[in-house]
């Protein structure tokens, strides 16, 4: 590679560096700006903007990804995603969040205190009380601000329980 080509991508690195750090991210689909969702209640460190960047592309081109981290992305990121999602691409899910079941409750309970707008379903308890649950699984009513939830919160363990259910709904987004 010639000289004047390495130091032009150099510089094109600085560039895009320099414009990661900032709060409202470039949309590679139109050009337009990406505010921050007004019903997000809380802040983003500079890592976790850069992975919602990456994200939103992957998003705007349809391709799917998996974001990995070593524990440290956090779920006030994923929440950030789901409300950007909602607020910016007018996406209402459905949503599904798989944990581990030590974590179900803080999930939904960072759900409703990060994203106030999306409506939670806890998928967790005994056969009777999961039947009763399934009742919301209709795809008909599902994908719309007004649908009966918006993300679905459970457990590894239940959803190799329950695997043939959660084939029916069409999930935006899985987290």
């Amino acid at each position: 590679i010639k000289k004047e080509k390495l130091e032009n991508l150099i510089e094109r690195g600085k560039a895009a560096e320099r414009e990661d750090t900032r709060l409202d991210i470039q949309d590679t689909s139109n050009s337009s700006i990406i505010k921050a969702p007004s019903s997000f209640k809380g802040n983003l460190k500079e890592y976790q903007l850069k992975g919602l960047k990456w994200l939103d592309s992957l998003y705007c081109q349809g391709i799917n990804g998996i974001l990995a981290d070593e524990m440290g992305l956090g779920k006030q990121f994923k929440n950030f995603l789901l409300a950007h999602l909602t607020e910016n691409k007018d996406v209402w899910g459905p949503f599904l969040v798989i944990a581990p079941a030590t974590t179900l409750f803080n999930w939904k309970k960072e759900i409703e205190q990060f994203c106030p707008s999306l409506k939670v379903l806890p998928y967790w308890g005994n056969l009777g009380e999961r039947k009763v649950l399934r009742k919301f699984f209709n795809p008909k009513y599902l994908s719309y601000k007004y649908s009966p939830f918006h993300v679905l919160i459970t457990s590894y363990n239940l959803i190799q329980t329950d695997e043939k259910y959660f084939h029916k709904p069409y999930w935006h987004y899985m987290i």
